[in-house]
């Protein structure tokens, strides 16, 4: 029971040190299963909350490669960080959005025109606010959702990867190490006081649900983790004892976040208050589990081959899954219900995520946008120095 840590090499030579850590795509794999089955509208009643922990994870991994490199160069490059994060998102999100619309002027014309505005929005990176704006319930839709709902969250990860960057280099360089620490509890807390203030019992939580200033807590919290114990630079602790200590924690915080996807729903009186607060530091402990050197059963859990395979290629099927059910509803769009919907619909994105996994995302990933470049476009000094932005990916290897 042992984590596979291999370092990831930064294209120019610099080597981040930043491992590649199974049980993080293991956690992944947990909480795109709750999503999906939530939204196959299966007995997972929490399962929406598996957003919550994957801003978690976003935040804790995006910290966690900012750190690496300013550990080891003393500074940021926002470019090559930005470019990296178009190169993981981008090309699948594209391919998915096209797809759609194509889709929607087939055989759905007459929802394509607010198609055409939620594809706007989606690739300005604002649909959570466009569906706030217009007051789109995420949880009592009166007719089919958008193709492209589930993008709201996207928007909200798009916007933590545009401001944090520089937040983060404008705070370890001005406050230190500790005072961007504090600074990032302050402002994860502001947030869950935000979501306070603004939920209504008797009103629809679609608000909270979608702001970006209402669930930045999550983002926040997984930065702070990546602060206090990253794989970029030795934990607070790490001894056996403490390895020991985490492995157990961290199945208690497993079996919690299990927990919470089946007991919490859209309405419960605690959800908003505490829930997603409690969510999301039941999956900081568990990845604390992961990330710790000494720490074996937690790792070694989330690791195995089924949940890492589903944990690589969540992306698309948190990308697919979506408009698949929503041009799939049972007698309406197709005579089918119950298991053998279920199955077609999970058959379905099943395929299409390892279609996007091994024909776009990997290849994009290992260069296949430069060597289009330099196969089509003349040779310059100008274009070898976009080289290192669109020749492979500094984060392939760290989740």
């Amino acid at each position: 029971m042992s984590q596979t840590k291999q370092p990831a090499a930064r294209p120019g030579g610099l080597e981040e040190r930043l491992p590649y850590l199974p049980g993080i795509d293991g956690l992944r794999a947990l909480a795109v299963t709750a999503v999906v089955l939530y939204h196959a509208q299966l007995e997972v009643w929490g399962g929406f909350l598996g957003v919550e922990a994957f801003f978690v994870i976003s935040g804790y991994l995006i910290t966690s490669l900012l750190l690496a490199e300013w550990f080891a160069n003393g500074r940021v490059s926002l470019t090559q960080f930005w470019a990296g994060r178009a190169r993981r998102l981008l090309p699948a999100l594209f391919t998915v959005i096209a797809t759609t619309l194509a889709f929607a002027f087939a055989f759905l014309p007459e929802e394509a025109p607010t198609l055409l505005d939620d594809t706007l929005a989606s690739l300005g990176y604002v649909m959570n606010w466009l569906l706030v704006f217009s007051q789109q319930s995420y949880f009592d839709p009166m007719v089919r959702p958008s193709l492209l709902q589930h993008l709201w969250s996207l928007a909200v990860e798009e916007q933590f990867y545009l401001l944090w960057p520089p937040l983060f280099l404008v705070g370890i360089r001005f406050l230190g190490h500790r005072g961007l620490l504090a600074a990032t509890l302050v402002g994860a807390a502001g947030s869950v006081a935000l979501m306070v203030a603004l939920f209504q019992p008797d009103a629809d939580p679609s608000r909270v649900y979608y702001g970006t200033d209402t669930r930045a807590s999550a983002l926040l919290i997984g930065a702070a983790l990546a602060m206090v114990w990253s794989p970029a630079r030795p934990p607070l602790a790490s001894s056996t004892r403490a390895g020991n200590l985490l492995d157990g924690v961290g199945l208690l915080a497993v079996v919690g976040l299990l927990a919470s996807f089946m007991i919490f729903d859209e309405y419960h009186q605690q959800l908003y208050p505490f829930g997603f607060l409690a969510v999301s530091l039941t999956t900081a402990v568990a990845m604390a589990a992961v990330a710790h050197p000494q720490a074996r059963l937690v790792p070694w859990a989330l690791g195995l081959a089924p949940l890492r395979w589903l944990g690589l290629r969540s992306y698309g099927v948190y990308l697919w899954h979506w408009p698949i059910f929503m041009v799939t509803r049972p007698f309406i769009d197709v005579q089918l219900d119950g298991w053998p919907l279920l199955l077609g619909r999970l058959l379905a994105v099943a395929l299409l995520a390892e279609l996007s996994y091994r024909l776009i995302e990997m290849p994009v990933r290992r260069g296949a946008l430069g060597r289009l470049r330099r196969r089509w476009l003349p040779p310059s000094a100008a274009a070898s120095k976009l080289d290192v932005l669109v020749v492979s990916d500094p984060s392939d290897r760290a989740n």
